[in-house]
């Protein structure tokens, strides 16, 4: 798991924090903050299992190892070392720190932005005004 990936589920897990201690909340809120914990804990679900699955490599990293030995042991889950519960651990720190620069950085290309769907006359009594399309927004 990259450190690019580690960042993203943290920042996910600290902004839902942050909407949860929001004052004046109403019942939508609440259902809006519910959805959106089950699809994070969806996603930190799955990164706790890439992340194992990652440890049980040949190629892991010896800090990878070390984490998955603490995981084994029961002191700690992979979910609290990706929502930082168990930063305060030894192993954990070591893999992150370790984790700093870890994973490709995904390339962005240059391309040129998407093209504008062209107005359409739809017939005004003024030959050169046009309707705007909801895509022009």
């Amino acid at each position: 798991m990259s450190a690019a990936k580690y960042r993203a589920i943290r920042q996910i897990n600290d902004h839902l924090e942050d909407m949860a201690s929001r004052p004046g909340a109403n019942a939508t809120d609440d259902w809006r903050l519910a959805v959106m914990r089950r699809r994070a804990a969806v996603r930190v679900e799955a990164a706790a299992r890439e992340l194992a699955d990652a440890a049980q490599a040949e190629t892991a990293t010896a800090e990878l190892k070390g984490l998955a030995t603490a995981v084994r042991s029961g002191s700690v889950t992979w979910q609290d070392c990706l929502l930082g519960r168990a930063d305060d651990l030894p192993e954990v720190q070591a893999w992150v720190d370790a984790d700093q620069d870890g994973g490709p950085q995904p390339d962005i290309a240059k391309d040129e932005p998407p093209r504008k769907k062209q107005r359409v006359n739809r017939g005004d009594d003024d030959g050169d005004l046009t309707d705007l399309l909801y895509a022009d927004f």
